[in-house]
């Protein structure tokens, strides 16, 4: 005869299994290319004095600057991050995204910011997968702000005018 009882007390468990399973496979990367180092991560750090609300929001908007090329689009599925397409890895992409950084950050007033490292870490899962992590420290300096402007013109009808 089976004794049921000990069966029920070990159904009750079998359901972590099967999330022990998707919780390894819901990080991984959809369709990422084979063989060759694709961008899985970006990071951005702004370095100035300012509110942490403040720098969070620049920090966030120098994400919308990065090329095309080093944006990883991710989807949350139940809490966790999933990569869709990642792109494939090209350094001439940094330089390009420095650039456009570079323009957003004078757009703001800090025209002597600089860029302290850019990292870049590759992390070799296999042979088909080439992870490469990449660390934006951006070093803000004083920030310009201009408070008004005038003319001063030798002729009194420019002047008006102005």
């Amino acid at each position: 005869m089976i004794d049921y009882t000990n069966i029920k007390d070990w159904v009750k468990y079998l359901w972590i299994f099967p999330c022990i399973l998707w919780l390894f496979t819901a990080c991984s990367p959809k369709n990422y290319p084979v063989g060759k180092a694709y961008v899985y991560e970006n990071k951005i750090q702004f370095k100035a004095i300012l509110p942490a609300e403040e720098r969070k929001s620049i920090e966030t908007n120098l994400y919308n600057y990065l090329d095309d090329s080093l944006k990883v689009i991710t989807k949350r599925i139940v809490g966790f991050k999933r990569i869709i397409n990642p792109p494939v890895f090209d350094s001439f992409n940094i330089e390009r995204s420095k650039t456009y950084m570079k323009a957003y950050l004078n757009s703001l007033g800090y025209y002597y910011a600089t860029f302290d490292t850019v990292k870049i870490r590759i992390d070799t899962i296999s042979q088909k997968d080439i992870r490469v992590f990449t660390h934006f420290a951006i070093n803000a300096n004083k920030q310009i702000k201009l408070d008004s402007v005038w003319y001063d013109f030798k002729d009194s009808a420019l002047q008006v005018l102005a």
